[in-house]
């Protein structure tokens, strides 16, 4: 399920591969869950461009070290996307968050 959902995300330029500083909502969680091999880390950041929130998701291995690209869940129309939610089976991960406007 990962592959599918990662496929459909938006890349990250180089220069915001990082995972700090950035800015959300007040009370707006981060989300992590692990599966066997790695945790799944998501969060809701605000694009300074839009003031709009988007889903934010990277891929850490056991130790805390993103392994792969920081990806964007595109938003579809004018919404917010808010409030991340990570579950793991022990092989892929689902993401679902609150769109609202």
């Amino acid at each position: 399920m990962l592959a599918l959902t990662l496929a459909a995300l938006i890349w990250v330029s180089p220069a915001e591969q990082t995972l700090g500083p950035f800015v959300h909502r007040p009370g707006d969680p981060h989300a992590i869950a692990a599966s066997r091999n790695a945790m799944l880390l998501a969060w809701s950041e605000i694009d300074l461009t839009t003031s709009r929130s988007q889903i934010h998701m990277v891929l850490l291995d056991h130790d805390a070290r993103g392994i792969a690209p920081i990806r964007v869940v595109p938003l579809h129309g004018i919404v917010d996307a808010q409030q991340p939610e990570v579950t793991s089976d022990g092989t892929s991960f689902q993401v679902t968050y609150l769109e609202g406007s």
